[in-house]
């Protein structure tokens, strides 16, 4: 094995019904904002890990769904950890919802900061909501507020948020428990940050997510195949994290492009196209070094920053808000036909 990026796969690995355990975790790495297209989970655990800067305010969009009653599957008192805000494994905030689907923002060590008035009732069960989630993590200005379809439900404002010494956020996660059954889908979440100015990006608008993962090869291919070729190896879903199967580079500013498949689900015609990802599972063996992730459109490469690259398998991601080629936003088409690349920077 040479030293090096290991591209294992431009594409999101969570598709709609996983049935995922504690120790079967899906990571997705991302700079600017972090995605899951379809993530059904059955008192399973996913796990994000961005790369927020400190005292970075954090705007959760996702869609819900949850089966009722719950019962007492979904645990007794303030319920089960639907969403969990961390810093490795040190809690700093979580969002509980009880047996009535009662919505609950606490701090990390148990204090209650703010309860929902209404839950989400059982005459509501089995719909999809929009569900939003904001934090900022600051011990006197700390917000905490979560709404459904638009409607603030909790809010939490000028109140301490830090617990456990936690200031900055590395980690969320998702259906924390409790670990026996319960029906709970939590799709398209997206996940916006403060940028580096420390502007307030806000909550995201009311999106699905489509995935189209390599299709084919494309306009270059510059990565090594290793037990494999350069397509079959990125293509399972979820990809497989194989020591014998990856595409690998020890060169700079060399990469992978492939041109995508069908995407799923299928964007309506008509459809705005809020922005294009891309996302890459990679490792390196060299650290530190960086990568980058890129994006084909109107025959013309357009690559991400240079993006910190982990040791062992873990997501970069890069979202292009308008086509680089055009600098205003996407059309459909120029969206399902832009190739999505990885490499080294």
């Amino acid at each position: 094995m040479s030293a090096g990026i290991w591209g294992r796969g431009a594409q999101i690995n969570v598709q709609s019904g996983d049935s995922v355990t504690a120790d079967n975790t899906s990571k997705i790495t991302g700079t600017y904002s972090v995605s899951i297209h379809e993530a059904g989970t059955f008192g399973g655990v996913y796990i994000l890990t961005p790369q927020f800067t400190a005292n970075a305010e954090v705007f959760l969009n996702a869609r819900l769904r949850l089966n009722s009653p719950l019962g007492t599957n979904w645990g007794t008192g303030n319920g089960g950890h639907l969403i969990e805000f961390l810093n490795g494994t040190s809690l700093a905030d979580y969002l509980t919802m009880d047996q009535n689907a009662i919505l609950r923002l606490v701090r990390g060590d148990g204090t209650v900061l703010a309860t929902a008035t209404q839950g989400l009732s059982a005459a509501q069960a089995n719909l999809t909501y929009l569900f939003q989630l904001r934090l900022l993590v600051n011990a006197t200005t700390g917000v905490f507020e979560v709404k459904i379809d638009g409607a603030s439900f909790a809010l939490a404002s000028g109140v301490n948020t830090v617990a456990n010494g936690v200031a900055t956020i590395d980690t969320i996660k998702f259906i924390v428990g409790p670990t026996n059954a319960i029906t709970i889908y939590l799709d398209d979440a997206l996940v916006n940050v403060n940028d580096a100015s420390g502007a307030e990006d806000g909550y995201a608008q009311d999106i699905r997510i489509a995935r189209a993962g390599p299709g084919s090869a494309g306009h270059v291919t510059g990565l090594t195949a290793v037990g494999g070729t350069n397509l079959a190896n990125v293509q399972p879903v979820p990809p497989s994290d194989s020591a014998t199967n990856y595409n690998d580079t020890s060169t700079a500013a060399t990469y992978d492009s492939y041109a995508p498949g069908t995407e799923e689900p299928v964007v309506p015609t008509g459809s705005t196209i809020v922005a294009v990802s891309v996302d890459a599972e990679v490792l390196t063996q060299n650290a530190p070094q960086n990568g980058k992730v890129h994006v084909y459109t109107h025959a013309t490469d357009y690559a991400s920053a240079a993006l910190a690259l982990p040791t062992s398998y873990g997501r970069i991601a890069n979202r292009w808000l308008l086509n680089p080629n055009t600098g205003v936003a996407w059309t459909l088409a120029d969206a399902l036909a832009a190739e999505m690349g990885v490499g080294l920077a």
